[in-house]
């Protein structure tokens, strides 16, 4: 659950930077999670790379039909401001979220709001939290990353965007080095 919380918000945050990218609609189904051997991902952050331990399991996004990014000046996105539909609708927190963003841009969605993404990165650290099955939950390994993910939940919304968060709780084992062009 953290290593996937981790990667999950470093490729947020490398977005925004970079397109000034909002998700949008991260709801639960639109991350999926698949067992790899890869030990570490790879992002590069404000020119400096960190890598971040995987623990198993690669983390990638789909649905990016409500999405908001910024291409050569212009803002590419999904105008909601008339969908009461999907305001209106209850029954989990993901709907909550909606609402948050809407009030969050004040129904303009041409703006970038990456506080967006915050909101989405709680609601899937709540998710990992209070709704996933674990294999192992005894175990002081899976309590000590639950401990972390918690912490990481409970710190999320005092930040503005993805990349600020991950600048100032990346753990330290998530490496970073001077960007080198020669190597990448």
């Amino acid at each position: 659950g953290h290593a996937v919380s981790l990667q999950l918000a470093f490729g947020l945050a490398v977005a925004e930077e970079a397109l000034q990218f909002e998700h949008r609609d991260l709801h639960w189904g639109n991350v999926l999670v698949a067992p790899t051997d890869q030990e570490y991902a790879t992002f590069l952050l404000r020119g400096r790379v960190h890598r971040v331990p995987r623990r198993g399991a690669a983390c990638v996004v789909i649905d990016y039909s409500l999405s908001r990014v910024s291409l050569r000046g212009a803002a590419l996105y999904a105008d909601l401001a008339d969908d009461d539909s999907l305001f209106e609708a209850v029954g989990d927190r993901q709907f909550d979220v909606y609402r948050l963003m809407r009030d969050r841009l004040g129904n303009e969605w041409k703006n970038f709001e990456p506080y967006t993404n915050v909101l989405w990165l709680h609601y899937v650290a709540d998710k990992m939290v209070t709704a996933l099955r674990y294999e192992r939950p005894a175990t002081k390994l899976h309590r000590h990353y639950l401990g972390r993910l918690r912490a990481a939940r409970r710190a999320l919304l005092a930040h503005a965007s993805a990349a600020d968060f991950v600048l100032a709780h990346a753990p330290a084992h998530a490496h970073a080095h001077a960007h080198d062009h020669a190597a990448l």
